[in-house]
């Protein structure tokens, strides 16, 4: 009778190593085959448990040298993955296959190298396992031998016909293993005995390559000097000086310049050594390829140049560095950016003043939209940067291609302190970007009431809006900010100015329902009854979105409610739009004039 999983008394017998219940369970003619559900066998269970005199009685009894597991496994192959050899000599004698291997392809030799069994590779070898057979993807028994540093495990390989230059699914060869690992002795042993130097993955990876990537200076050493080749770049055009020099590895680096690697090759994206340097902040890697006359102005096919890229990690010591190797100061990537904009986008004072004090063009702008280096410091907020430049006489009133001056855009992100700098330095408050929009303007459309009063203290226009006629006090009423609101009538803001559809402030706040600010208008004077060019009126609006306050705020105020607009009166758009209320309240008010 067999547990639940399938174990017969056997198998149980045979996995605890009981010999004597095993011998009984024969002597009782027990199916010496017999496997639980996963098919192991009790011949399985005794060679993965070591149990020798229980594989020998097994054996003498029958047991299918060859049935295995629902994985593929042989006996055969799980003695060899424990080290067993004992078991595994047993199984060879009584003519088990050598060769057999799991459905993933491992043979019997392959995992005993995996596993570093010195001794049953050997007593494998010499019961003609083939030195070559390994996984289905490829990976050999030699180079899980060099993975594993077993230097001899992999002079036994050699000595019995392993294919020193077989690779796997990805085209990794032993050596490329071993270079990675940084195995220098057994990289040695694979250069010495024929192995092909300059194999590559099929990504192009190079041994020296996956040496420099690695940082295993010895190795790259041992390369180097059997001949690697020193420029054998991968299929993206990374050659082992440009990963060296991108992973900082320096003596690395001096070894391939030593040997002959050019300087200033770059990769598919143009990135040259000297860049991927700077891009990771390796000085000491920089200096080293300046002093053996890198480019300082090669960077990437997009023209961003190292000092660019230095300037924009912040590394002021990078950035004097390449400035006294000669790198371009006004270089521009293909925006149009300049280092002294990137330092001014980011904030990175010293950097701007030492680009400045070293003669960056302060007002050069990218090309088509042209950021001036002010702008993109006024845009983020860098207010000591905006000083700096100002100190350095950039120009107040430089605009993008947009019409977007400095001052415009402090004011629409509500930098106060960078607004008044420019302000004290001359810059023109009225300014207006092309589609009209004043300082004064896109303060009220963000909402900042504190830039607002700056700008009216400075005699900012309040009626000054775009070109659309949006006025500053129309915007404010459309956010339902009632203290802007206020602020701009106290500071001579026309409050019946429309829009170029003839909406008036008072008409946009009805129609948000902003019943506060209606009554704020009102009480200022906002004309009750100006309608748009459609004829749509204050009332007529409050009424088609429902707001019944704002409805009983300009009856109160006496609005005309016969008013008629291509949809009819205010009581028949309130029928329209099923605002029940609102139609009873206007019924009242129309016999209340009666």
């Amino acid at each position: 009778m067999c547990k639940k999983n399938g174990a017969s008394p056997l198998y149980i017998a045979g996995q605890n190593g009981h010999i004597s219940a095993v011998k009984l369970l024969l002597s009782n003619k027990a199916d010496v085959n017999l496997c639980k559900e996963d098919k192991t066998s009790p011949l399985v269970i005794a060679c993965e448990n070591g149990h020798e005199e229980i594989v020998r009685t097994l054996l003498k009894h029958g047991a299918d040298l060859n049935l295995c597991t629902s994985s593929g496994a042989s006996p055969l192959f799980i003695a060899c993955q424990k080290g067993y050899n004992i078991s595994a000599q047993l199984l060879i004698d009584k003519g088990a296959a050598v060769n057999m291997c799991m459905y993933n392809g491992d043979s019997p030799l392959y995992t005993a190298c995996q596993n570093d069994h010195f001794s049953t590779v050997k007593l494998l070898l010499s019961n003609k396992a083939y030195a070559n057979l390994g996984r289905k993807d490829k990976t050999s028994p030699l180079f899980f031998a060099c993975q594993n540093e077993n230097e001899n495990l992999v002079q036994l390989l050699l000595d019995n016909g392993a294919d020193i230059n077989i690779c796997d699914e990805n085209g990794a060869s032993p050596l490329f293993i071993a270079c990675q690992k940084g195995y220098n002795k057994i990289v040695q042993l694979l250069l010495t005995t024929g192995a092909n130097i300059n194999l590559c993955t099929l990504e192009g990876f190079s041994p020296l390559v996956i040496a420099c990537e690695n940082g295993h200076e010895e190795t790259v050493r041992t390369l180097l000097k059997h001949g690697a080749n020193v420029n054998l770049c991968t299929s993206s055009r990374i050659s082992p000086l440009f990963i060296a020099c991108k992973k900082g590895y320096n003596i690395s680096a001096q070894l391939l310049i030593d040997e002959g690697a050019v300087l200033n090759t770059c990769m598919y994206n143009g990135a040259s050594h000297l860049y991927v340097a700077c891009e990771n902040n390796h000085i000491s890697t920089v200096k080293l390829l300046l002093s053996n006359k890198a480019d300082a102005n090669l960077g990437r096919n997009d023209k961003i140049s190292p000092l660019f890229f230095a300037c924009h990690n912040e590394n002021e010591n990078l950035v004097q560095l390449l400035l006294d190797n000669g790198a371009d100061i006004n270089i521009r990537d293909e925006d149009g950016a300049s280092p002294l904009l990137m330092a001014c986008q980011k904030g990175y004072n010293k950097i701007v003043q030492l680009l400045l004090t070293t003669g960056a063009n302060i007002n050069l702008c990218t090309f088509n939209l042209g950021f001036s280096p002010l702008v993109m410091a006024c845009e983020n907020g860098h207010e000591e940067t905006v000083r700096t430049l100002l100190k350095h006489g950039a120009k107040v009133n430089l605009c993008t291609s947009s019409g977007i001056s400095p001052l415009f855009i402090a004011c629409q992100k509500g930098y106060n302190i960078s607004a008044q700098l420019l302000i004290d330095e001359g810059a023109v408050v009225n300014m207006c970007m092309y589609n009209g929009a004043s300082p004064l303007y896109v303060a009220c459309e963000n909402n900042h009431i504190s830039t607002v009063k700056l700008l009216l203290s400075n005699k900012a226009y309040a009626n000054l809006g775009r070109k659309d006629k949006t006025s500053p006090l129309f915007i404010a009423c459309h956010n339902g900010n009632e203290n802007l609101v206020q602020l701009l009538l106290d500071n001579g803001a026309d409050i019946n100015i429309c829009d170029e559809d003839g909406a008036s402030p008072l008409l946009i706040a009805c129609q948000k329902g902003y019943n506060n600010i209606v009554q704020l208008l009102l009480t200022t004077g906002a004309n009750i009854n100006l309608c748009t060019f459609e004829g749509f009126s204050p009332l007529a609006l409050a009424c088609e979105y429902g707001h019944k306050e704002t409805v009983r705020t300009l009856l109160e105020n006496r609005a005309n409610i016969n008013i008629r607009t291509i949809k009819g009166t205010a009581e028949d758009i309130a029928r329209q739009y099923g605002n029940e209320m609102i139609v009873q309240m206007l019924k009242k008010q129309h016999c209340k004039n009666n």
